[in-house]
């Protein structure tokens, strides 16, 4: 993952591999994407990170997609769940 981002802008992109261990200093106000990889218990945090930061694009990536977890991060304001490992084309295409 590492390697993509680097790859891709990564001024614009963050990739938070646990969101319990985020560091603020991560972020910055050129930050347009950030990717959260997660097992959906931890959405209450996800979601309390996406008021925090309202002008986010924020994409969540599971090695666990169904469509319960689909619609549970879509009720927390994710409109956006892709598969982990991450598909290079689709960040470089954002």
């Amino acid at each position: 993952m590492n390697n993509l981002i680097n790859e891709v802008d990564n001024n614009k992109i963050l990739y938070i591999e646990n969101i319990n261990e985020f560091d603020t200093n991560q972020l910055n106000s050129s930050k347009k994407l950030c990717i959260i990889k997660t097992d959906f218990k931890d959405l209450q945090q996800i979601k309390n990170f996406c008021s925090a930061y309202p002008n986010l694009d924020i994409w969540l990536t599971s090695e666990n997609i169904t469509r319960k977890n689909i619609f549970a991060a879509n009720t927390c304001g994710i409109k956006n769940v892709i598969a982990y490992p991450i598909d290079a084309q689709m960040v470089r295409e954002y």
